[in-house]
């Protein structure tokens, strides 16, 4: 995925899934292949965010497939998927970013802590070839 298409990409997402009106918030997360992730972001049209970072079909888009329908769900989450449900799950989309000319793009969300806190956290998803991989931070560190 290039610059341009990516800069494209997530300007559609932005527009479909943050802001006051469309209220995303996480529900469930699961693990595709060695590579994707799957997150149901409770969705009227029942669509379902991908990102794959395998190095041979980088992507970030909605579908409107089922979980099934990318292989079969494992038997208990992964690590990544475990600690992603612990640190977003319940989370707001607040916003959605492509970061300067590079192919990252960070998706901001609000989520509220076991203690009540609110706490900003970012999924950050680096399209980057051979080097792609997906970031979890906490106020940006």
């Amino acid at each position: 995925m290039d610059n341009f298409l990516l800069h494209a990409v997530v300007a559609e997402l932005e527009s479909k899934l943050s802001g006051s009106q469309s209220r995303a918030r996480i529900g469930r997360m699961w693990q595709y292949g060695s590579s994707g992730l799957l997150i149901d972001l409770q969705r009227r049209d029942g669509k379902l965010l991908a990102v794959s970072v395998d190095p041979n079909l980088l992507g970030i888009y909605l579908t409107s497939s089922t979980s099934r329908q990318f292989g079969d769900e494992p038997a208990t989450d992964t690590q990544f998927i475990a600690l992603l449900k612990k640190y977003l799950g319940g989370g707001v989309l607040r916003s959605i970013e492509k970061l300067g000319y590079d192919r990252l793009v960070r998706f901001e969300f609000t989520v509220e802590t076991d203690g009540g806190e609110q706490v900003d956290r970012q999924l950050i998803v680096l399209l980057t070839g051979r080097a792609a991989n997906v970031l979890i931070t906490e106020n940006d560190q």
